[in-house]
C-alpha cells in the first residue's frame, strides 16, 4: 500500500478550500479564479472580482517595476515587459525576437531575444516558465548557444524580475 492510496480527493478539496478561505480572510483578497486559465475564469461566478482584479497597482515611484504574471510557452505576457526594458536600456543594440536556434546551427526552442551589436550577435535571452528549464527544447537551445559561442541567459517568468535586475543581467550578458 502506497502513501497516497488512502488519500481521499474530497478531503483535499476541503483542505484547499479552507486554506483559500483563511487567506481571503487575512488579506481581504478574493481568490476566486486565481490559477485558472482565461476560459476557466470566464466560468467563474459573474460579478465577482478575482485577486487579479482587486490587487492594487504598484505606485510608480515607490515600487520597482516587475514582470507581469507568466503566460504562454515562452512567457508571452512577459515578452512585452522585457522588450520595453531592452529597447529603453540598450539603445545601442539591435534586437531580434523569437530567433530560431537554427540560425546558430542547432535546434530547440526559439530564443526570445537576441541582441546584436554591429551586426554580430552578442547574447541570447530566453524567458522560461517554472520547471521548463529542464526540458529538451530548452537544453538544446542552451547547448546550441554555447556551441556557437553565444552568451545565453534566462529569466524565470514566475519570478519578479525587477527592472534593475533585468538590466544588470543583460549588461553582464553583453559584456561576456
Amino acid at each position: 500500500m502506497g502513501l497516497f492510496d488512502k488519500l481521499n480527493l474530497g478531503d483535499l478539496e476541503k483542505l484547499a478550500k479552507g486554506v483559500g478561505e483563511a487567506i481571503e480572510k487575512q488579506t481581504g483578497v478574493n481568490l476566486q479564479g486565481v490559477g485558472q486559465t482565461g476560459s476557466q475564469q470566464a466560468e467563474s461566478a459573474p460579478g465577482q472580482q478575482t485577486a487579479a482584479a482587486t490587487s492594487p497597482s504598484p505606485t510608480p515611484a515607490s515600487t520597482p517595476a516587475t514582470a507581469p504574471a507568466a503566460g504562454g510557452a515562452s512567457g508571452a505576457k512577459n515578452a512585452g515587459y522585457f522588450a520595453e526594458i531592452i529597447d529603453t536600456a540598450f539603445p545601442d543594440y539591435q534586437v531580434k525576437t523569437r530567433v530560431a536556434v537554427a540560425e546558430f546551427g542547432g535546434q530547440g526552442r526559439p530564443y526570445d531575444f537576441v541582441l546584436y551589436r554591429a551586426g554580430a550577435p552578442v547574447g541570447a535571452v530566453v524567458l522560461v516558465e517554472h520547471n521548463r528549464d529542464r526540458n529538451a527544447a530548452y537544453l538544446n537551445s542552451k547547448a546550441a548557444a554555447a556551441a556557437a559561442g553565444l552568451p545565453f541567459i534566462n529569466f524565470y517568468t514566475h519570478m519578479p524580475n525587477e527592472r534593475g535586475f533585468v538590466i544588470n543581467r543583460i549588461k553582464r550578458l553583453a559584456k561576456a
